[in-house]
C-alpha cells in the first residue's frame, strides 16, 4: 500500500505532484474525488504516466470526470494551473456546470428559506 498524506494534512498542487506512481495516483484520487482509486483506474492512470502523460493531465483528467466537481481548496488550485492546458470548449462545460451547481445551491436554499417564514 503507498504512503498516502496523512487526512490532516492539507494538500497542495505542488505536494501533491511530489508524489510519484501508486502514491500520486492515491493522493490525487483522495483530493479530487475524496475516495480510493478502484483496481481498474489506478492501473490504468499508472499506465497513462507510464506512457508518459504529464501528471497534471492526469489531475485534468480527474477534475473533469463527472466525479470530479467537489469543491476544494487543491481543485481550485489546480483549475487555475490547468487554464492553459484546456479547450474553449471543456472551458465552456466546466464553466456552465459550475454556474448550474451554483444555481441549485442557491434555488434550493431560497426554498428552504421560504419554507421557514410562516
Amino acid at each position: 500500500m503507498p504512503i498516502q498524506a496523512s487526512p490532516n494534512t492539507t494538500l497542495t498542487l505542488n505536494s501533491l505532484l511530489e508524489f510519484n506512481d501508486d502514491e500520486f495516483v492515491h493522493n490525487a484520487y483522495e483530493a479530487l474525488l475524496r475516495r480510493p482509486p478502484d483496481p481498474s483506474g489506478l492501473q490504468s492512470n499508472l499506465q497513462q504516466l507510464s506512457n508518459g502523460e504529464s501528471k497534471l493531465g492526469i489531475l485534468k483528467q480527474l477534475r473533469f470526470s463527472p466525479e470530479g466537481g467537489h469543491d476544494s481548496a487543491i481543485a481550485l488550485e489546480l483549475d487555475i494551473a490547468i487554464q492553459g492546458m484546456i479547450s474553449d470548449t471543456e472551458r465552456l462545460l466546466f464553466v456552465s456546470t459550475n454556474v448550474k451547481n451554483i444555481y441549485y445551491k442557491f434555488k434550493a436554499a431560497a426554498e428552504m428559506s421560504s419554507r421557514k417564514v410562516t
